[in-house]
């Protein structure tokens, strides 16, 4: 036995059982050897069926250990590990088989071994850890919570036990990870995984390289990988699982009875990689390594349902990416056996059929078989009552029958179907355990239905949806993960949401300036949303400091941390136990806040604001907020004082505002590198902005500006321009509007356009434009000026160098410092900017619509100071910068709710005011613009300059650049303004 133990032969445990038979055959009744002979028996047959996986070796050795047990006396000290060895039989068994009867027979088993055994025991952690793995066992079946607690417990307790150089310390830190883990899938909580990827990495690194149970502890730690990548996203994680589990299916052996475990993992990270990168190949492979799990495992095991379940689901996924007919059939044979073989009180039933039924609603979908959606009702309805209260797949399995059940009700219109598939979307959404990212769907698609069905139903699908989204964009998430996040769905919710309210305004007259409020908060609340989540980490602690000077101390400390790892460069890898500190802190976050919303007076600390504080962002003139989405068009005009007012647009306007913005005009100049200096031939073509800029007017621009006068914030002429902020959503926010305007009159004449009777500013959010009305002034003036004239792959900007000189000769040397050429290195403005209260910025910029927190400025080298970058600095004493770049406040089209640009960038990290550019510039138009801005600035001189004015003087530089300089409308328009 003990060469079996060490080479692993099965010849060798031949021999053993040979042998103890023998003994045993000549041992006489009565004897105390006869118990010795029947626990080695029963020992030897139960390592024979974890090499072939045969009943009749367990069954064989649950009947001989039984026996030994009974032959040993109470008080023996041999009874604990007699008992021990019985109850790990039962429990392979219970594994095996699926018999309720021997996981608690297992239970009592191990029980009494550990309740045997001394304190001090050397033996103790290993019978705590079997104790565990029964209870384990138990809850993975009947999901009772004890259960999973009590596995947790006796695994915690057998880990503190065993010493550091414990041969088996791997086994039980492995067990501990994998009750961890078991509580996560039921519960959703992201340290239960967390923890449970320590630990098993703890496992992995101890197992010794040529241990027979490391491959099975490193597949057990890619399956921790898998569920953690479903749960945040992070596409290291999957990386690393489909690593390990490739590792563990070439480490075991081909006859081994855990090699099916590995394969149906390898499989299943496959799987996972194919719902992000929707390549065929991963999901062919997948079904390989299915299909290959499912043949090599035996058909009477406990495993082979879930495998089949695998192989299955990776059948809808290819039927729903390729569309062939024997896929779906292939899954729907798969998935019914898998939920026949699985008993009704396990706790993967529910999951199985909800499968089963997710096979069927594909296939009604691709044939419209009426046969095919019962069947997916049926087996969804089933799902749904199986499933736990308190289960993290509980709202998946509801959004399920809620899509079929509305999939029915547009084919056969009967109401029944509809209020059942809308109650089983709230189900979903309301659910208080699972992914966030299913329960904001869900409440999405709620929201939808009720939004063209009835309004003010729609209401609490909305709010439900927007109060999620600090859930599914979590501050212990890294930028770009928060923003892979906001899908196009996400992205529209805000603006569906508002127009939904502006709806019920028009409907309900007395009620109207509720509604309007409520649409405003609506925008900001579920808008900008990764910058808004970002300033909340770093929001003035003063007042609580005041109350509760350790509360603030807490929130300081953990938001400074959170906000650094946030714009962490996103090819800097934080290690797994920065990346878990990170998300410990998240969730300390989250607990403190709700501990100061308790303080009195605290209770709206960090909240979404009220439309009473929003209306505070208009104390410097109007905010226009134009907002558009597939339900309707309007723009909203917030004044200083008096009611809100609706601009509502009919749908014909509606529809060529949506075919302006598809002709992607605009989008086409923002991506083209126009560069500096302008080419001569790009002058003399005809400008392709002038038409935009002809429709904008008559589209959006006129019916605003004619609101605007009629109720007196604007007047009629230049002598009466008037300060006007722009907040426009999604996609409007490509169109220029501050450069609108008319036609001209057949004579030729100019008519007065946007920028001849407003100073145009934008604004994010009206958060935003709060946050930079309520900096405080810094105690001096200084400037940092960075030019970059040469850069590789780039054009030279040959007025770089003219810039600098406009700047020096306008302040002292002790009122700026230049960094210029290699001078300018990133490490070196970073590096600098803390210590500025303006700066200015000559260089290329670069908007990447890929990767838009990589977006930046070229410094020396050819190196980026990226938005990721910039947004881990947090300038107190900040006031104004000029981006004199190109295609620095373009944004990214797939996330043009969010301003994820440079300049938004500089405002969130302290700047009030920021100019910059929607596409690219021309080198010497640049220079004219800094020239002319600087010059109004300054000429009070710098000390009393301040940023309050960068909008009027950038608006008096472009009319200079457009009247006197006689550009074409594409080398003015671009230069706009943020903030204050």
């Amino acid at each position: 036995m003990e060469c079996f133990k060490h080479a692993g032969d099965v010849k060798d445990l031949e021999e053993a059982i040979l042998h103890f038979n023998e003994v045993l055959d000549h041992t006489p009744p009565g004897s105390a050897e006869r118990a010795v002979c029947f626990a080695n028996l029963g020992s030897a047959f139960s390592s024979r069926f974890a090499q072939s996986g045969e009943v009749k070796d367990i069954d064989s050795a649950i009947e001989q250990s039984s026996e030994g047990v009974s032959l040993t006396p109470l008080d023996s000290a041999d009874r604990p590990g007699r008992l021990m060895d019985l109850g790990n039989s039962f429990l392979s068994r219970f594994k095996r088989l699926g018999e309720i009867k021997d996981v608690d027979s297992a239970i009592e088993r191990c029980r009494e071994a550990v309740n045997l055994t001394p304190l001090h025991s050397v033996d103790r952690p290993g019978y705590l850890t079997n104790l565990g793995n029964s209870f384990l066992c138990r809850f993975e079946r009947l999901g009772e919570a004890k259960d999973i607690d009590s596995a947790i417990e006796r695994h915690q307790e057998a880990v503190s036990l065993a010493i550091l150089d414990n041969a088996e310390r791997p086994v039980l830190l492995n067990n501990l990870g994998l009750a961890l883990q078991s509580r996560f899938d039921r519960l959703g909580k992201v340290e239960d995984i967390d923890l449970a990827i320590e630990r098993k990495s703890e496992a992995v690194r101890l197992s010794p390289l040529d241990s027979a149970v490391r491959p099975g502890h490193i597949s057990n730690l890619g399956n921790s990988f898998c569920l953690r990548f479903k749960l945040l996203g992070d596409v290291k994680d999957i990386d690393s699982a489909i690593e390990l589990h490739h590792e563990a299916v070439s480490l075991i052996p081909l006859d081994s009875a855990e090699r099916p475990a590995c394969l149906n993992n390898l499989g299943n990270s496959y799987q996972m990689r194919f719902e992000r990168s929707i390549d065929v190949k991963d999901i062919d492979f997948a079904i390989e390594q299915h299909l290959e799990a499912v043949t090599i495992t035996p058909l009477d095991s406990t495993d082979q349902a879930r495998r089949l379940s695998n192989l299955g689901n990776s059948f809808i996924d290819r039927f729903e990416l390729l569309g062939e007919v024997k896929d779906s059939d292939s899954a729907i044979e798969k998935l019914r056996e898998a939920v026949n073989l699985t008993p009704l009180d396990s706790t993967e039933i529910s999951g199985r059929l909800s499968n089963l039924g997710i096979a069927f609603h594909s296939r009604f979908e691709r044939f419209g078989e009426v046969k095919d959606i019962d069947a997916a009702i049926e087996r969804k309805n089933e799902a749904v009552i199986l499933t736990p209260l308190d289960s993290a797949d509980r709202p998946r399995c509801f959004h399920s029958l809620g899509e079929s059940m509305l999939h029915c009700f547009q084919r056969f219109r009967a109401v029944k179907d509809f209020h059942q598939g809308v109650d089983a979307l709230r189900t979903s959404a309301l659910s208080l355990n699972g992914r966030p990212i299913n329960r904001i769907h869900s409440a999405l698609v709620w929201a939808h239905i009720m939004h063209v069905n009835d309004l003010t139903s729609a209401i609490e699908a909305y709010d439900h949806a927007i109060g999620l989204l600090p859930q599914v964009v979590w501050v212990g998430l890294s930028a770009v993960t928060q923003l892979e996040r906001l899908t196009s769905r996400i992205q529209s919710l805000a603006c569906d949401a508002a127009t939904c309210m502006i709806s019920l305004a028009q409907s309900k007259p007395d009620e109207e300036q509720y509604y309007l409020g409520r649409a405003v908060e609506l925008l900001d609340q579920g808008r900008s949303v990764l910058w808004s989540q970002a300033s909340s980490l770093k929001q003035d602690l003063r007042t609580l400091q005041e109350v509760d000077s350790q509360l603030a101390e807490d929130l300081d400390c953990i938001g400074k941390a959170l906000g650094r790892s946030c714009f962490q460069d996103s090819r800097d890898m934080l290690s797994e136990t920065d990346a878990q500190l990170i998300r410990r802190y998240a969730t300390k976050w989250d607990e403190i806040l709700c501990r100061v919303q308790k303080l009195p007076g605290f209770d709206r600390f960090l909240l979404p604001p009220p439309i009473s504080k929003l209306r505070q962002a208009a104390a410097g003139g109007p905010v226009v907020i134009v907002n558009s989405c597939e339900f309707r068009c309007d723009a909203l005009i917030i004044p200083r004082h008096g009611n809100l007012v609706l601009v509502p647009f009919s749908e014909e306007k509606k529809a060529t505002i949506e075919a302006l913005i598809s002709q992607q005009k605009v989008f086409a100049l923002g991506r083209s590198r126009l560069g500096r200096p302008w080419k001569e031939s790009i002058e003399r073509q005809i400008d392709p902005l002038q038409d935009l800029l002809y429709q904008t007017w008559s589209l959006l621009g006129e019916p605003i500006v004619q609101r605007l006068k009629d109720s007196g914030v604007v007047g009629s002429g230049p002598s009466s321009i008037r300060r006007v902020w722009w907040c426009l959503t999604g996609l409007l926010g490509f169109l220029p509007i501050h450069a609108s305007l008319p036609r001209p009159h057949e004579a030729g004449e100019q008519t007065l356009g946007m920028m001849d009777i407003i100073v145009s500013s934008y604004t994010p959010t009206l958060s935003a434009l709060l946050r930079s009305q309520q900096h405080q002034t810094p105690p001096s003036f200084h400037m940092l000026a960075i030019g970059q004239p040469n850069s590789r792959d780039h054009p030279p900007l040959y007025c770089v160098d003219a810039e600098m000189k406009a700047i020096h000769d306008l302040l002292s040397a002790d009122q700026v410092t230049f960094l210029k050429g290699h001078n300018a290195s990133v490490n070196a403005v970073a590096a600098a900017m803390p210590n500025c209260t303006w700066a200015h910025f000559a260089c290329h910029g670069i908007q990447n619509h890929e990767q838009p927190m990589d977006s930046g400025l070229l410094m020396d080298n050819n190196c980026l100071l990226t938005l990721s970058r910039i947004a881990q600095s947090s300038l107190e004493s900040a006031e104004f910068a000029f981006l004199s770049s190109c295609e620095s406040a373009t944004g990214s089209k797939a996330l043009s709710n969010e301003s994820v640009h440079l300049a938004a960038g500089l405002q969130f990290v302290g700047f009030r005011a920021v100019i910059g550019t929607m596409w690219s510039v021309a080198d010497k138009d640049a220079l004219v613009i800094a020239e002319q801005v600087y010059e109004d600035l300054f000429k009070g001189g710098a000390s009393r300059a301040t940023a309050s004015n960068a909008a009027y003087a950038l608006s008096r530089a472009v009319r200079y650049l457009r009247d006197e300089k006689k550009v074409p409308f594409s080398r003015w328009v671009p230069f706009i303004h943020f903030g204050f």
